[in-house]
């Protein structure tokens, strides 16, 4: 882009230069167009050799041979000025040479789904979330705040004051501890299944809109070689009309048809363009994306019989659930144990001063029946987690079968596509255009012919597509990345 504009902004300065202008300064012979054109060569040749009063030879071999814009002196034509170098400032070349600055690469699919692990919001969200409850683990091991109470006043005699501090502390039953310690360990754990379950479902959107675009892509090429085809028609049919060998109507029908071809063109890469707009958002790159379409637009199922269990980034999380609610559930029954207290007393009695007494506590659950209750309702949540669990695996296997059964109908669907029916449409393609143009068929045979020839091929790209997300959406539940 910064390219563009030196050369559309520049460009017109150096040009409208009067000669006299560079000849007070240049001795070396550039017209503007070689200057424009060949801004890396002329910076190599012109750097090569920058003497401050070169010879003829050496100006030769400094500046290449170049031909002038205009005819030349006499010639009658309007004449447009040259450049007479003696140097050029290296500031300038670099200027023209430099390409431009913001290039945006095609990106191949894994390139894609690296730049959206490392940029998509979502994922950062998770990482935070993981952060957090890894600060929360330093928590298991928190006691009760220290008790600290002071007393002053005629407490031990009636006619002097005294004084009394006391330091209190309760230590909670040290297996409470261990028991919430595992509890915030595994709620560590329970996030972390949550960003790789968010990981998954931005891998399958990522591959979802990466293969809809080469799709799309692939659609262009085939409207276009349709707007090739009737041209040729168009043609054809106009030849044929001024020869009288059709009507008017043949003519304008053909050139309709073109023109509803170019819509679909218009319309399909507005499609794409709407899908990279997706894409750029899931990946969170700032410039727009572009893929590559190098990459073939019929994906390979890679399958190595992976239990669903195993690899479900959902069963996952609900199996870690689990195991939190049992954890719950310990950590409310470890609630029931006794707690301790220990203390010092500071003291005067009569005035004697730094009398200290150690005390000594026990907390016991004598009233427990609100937290038996607590411990009731955790083993409710671990038959409701259990449940869930059970639930989403009975679904989650069915939704894999039905994707392995349509995968099947969809690759049986693609093997009559690729061995008859797009060789037939080639054909069919071929023969009704030539037999067209030599008179052998009228229009309406050969519009029917070539409809039917190209619904195949789209078809077929259509059927792909389905293929393509029936493969994205079995990797999905297996946790395929």
């Amino acid at each position: 882009m910064i390219y563009r504009y030196l050369i559309k902004f520049i460009s017109p300065w150096l040009v409208s230069r009067p000669v006299h202008f560079w000849r007070k300064q240049y001795s070396c012979v550039l017209t503007h167009e070689w200057l424009v054109r060949t801004p890396a060569m002329g910076l190599m040749n012109l750097t090569r050799n920058l003497s401050p009063n070169p010879s003829p030879a050496e100006r030769g071999a400094v500046c290449p041979t170049i031909s002038p814009l205009s005819a030349g002196e006499g010639s009658g034509e309007r004449f447009r000025p040259t450049l007479q170098v003696r140097y050029l400032t290296l500031p300038i070349l670099l200027l023209f040479a430099t390409p431009p600055i913001f290039s945006q690469n095609p990106l191949s699919l894994p390139q894609a789904i690296d730049l959206a692990m490392r940029q998509n919001q979502a994922v950062g969200i998770g990482n935070l979330e993981i952060s957090g409850q890894r600060i929360l683990q330093k928590t298991a091991r928190e006691f009760p705040k220290t008790s600290i109470d002071a007393q002053f006043g005629r407490t031990q005699a009636y006619y002097r004051n005294d004084y009394t501090l006391s330091f209190m502390q309760s230590i909670p039953s040290f297996t409470l501890l261990k028991a919430q310690e595992n509890l915030l360990k595994n709620a560590v754990d329970v996030s972390e299944k949550r960003l790789v379950f968010t990981k998954n479902e931005i891998i399958q959107q990522v591959k979802s809109l990466y293969y809809q675009a080469l799709i799309q892509q692939e659609f262009v090429k085939i409207l276009r070689q349709q707007d090739s085809l009737y041209t040729i028609a168009s043609n054809a049919a106009t030849i044929r009309y001024k020869t009288g060998e059709t009507n008017l109507l043949e003519k304008m029908t053909t050139q309709t048809r073109q023109r509803e071809i170019e819509q679909r063109i218009k319309n399909t890469e507005m499609d794409l363009r709407v899908i990279l707009l997706h894409l750029k958002a899931l990946t969170g790159s700032p410039e727009p994306v572009q893929i590559d379409s190098r990459t073939a637009f019929k994906n390979l199922f890679n399958n190595n019989n992976k239990a669903l269990t195993d690899g479900n980034p959902l069963a996952g999380i609900l199996q870690k659930e689990l195991v939190i609610s049992k954890l719950q559930t310990v950590v409310e029954q470890k609630k029931l144990n006794p707690d301790f207290r220990v203390g010092l007393i500071n003291q005067s009695i009569e005035g004697n001063v730094n009398l200290n007494i150690i005390q000594a506590g026990i907390s016991l659950p004598i009233f427990a029946q609100a937290q038996k209750a607590r411990i009731q309702a955790s083993m409710v949540n671990e038959k409701i987690a259990q449940s869930r669990l059970d639930y989403t695996i009975t679904q989650l296997e069915s939704e894999l079968n039905s994707a392995k059964i349509l995968l099947e109908k969809s690759q049986n669907s693609l093997i009559y596509y690729e061995t008859t029916a797009l060789p037939q449409a080639d054909l069919i393609l071929k023969t009704a255009l030539k037999n067209y143009q030599l008179g052998e068929i009228e229009y309406v045979e050969f519009i029917q012919n070539i409809s039917q020839a190209w619904a195949v091929k789209e078809s077929y790209l259509f059927e792909i597509q389905n293929f393509n997300q029936y493969i994205i959406n079995i990797e999905s539940l297996l946790g395929y990345e």
